[in-house]
């Protein structure tokens, strides 16, 4: 098979695990063999295009969620402060906005631990 078209049919076979749920799915969809689909995850070239393709896509899916988050933030504060709304919705957006801001700064608190240690750890190899 030629350089280019076995580039081609690798990154179809990419594609199609990001969009099929099985992986004999993604195979028939770009139409190869489960058995090579299988044999490509276990190549290491193969694998590391697919798990960067799953993170960018990961990424962009949390991009949007970020974006999405001010407006329901938003919601939430607007329920909880909504004289004319139950007591029980306002009591649930509250407890929301409570919880989330708690989550917000544990993973703070968590990633400023993390690039501590990775510091130390980057300082202690030189």
């Amino acid at each position: 098979m030629a350089g280019g078209r076995k580039t081609r049919r690798t990154d179809e076979a990419v594609a199609a695990l990001l969009t099929e749920p099985t992986i004999a799915d993604a195979a028939s969809k770009c139409h190869i063999s489960t058995r090579t689909l299988k044999r490509w995850l276990t190549l290491p070239s193969f694998k590391d295009r697919y798990t960067d393709a799953q993170r960018e896509l990961l990424t962009a899916a949390l991009n949007r969620l970020r974006t999405s988050g001010h407006d329901a933030v938003g919601v939430l504060r607007d329920v909880s402060q909504d004289t004319e709304a139950g007591s029980a919705a306002r009591v649930a957006a509250a407890r929301s906005l409570i919880e989330l801001l708690l989550r917000g700064c544990a993973f703070d608190e968590l990633e400023a631990r993390l690039q501590k240690l990775e510091q130390a750890l980057n300082e202690g190899r030189n």
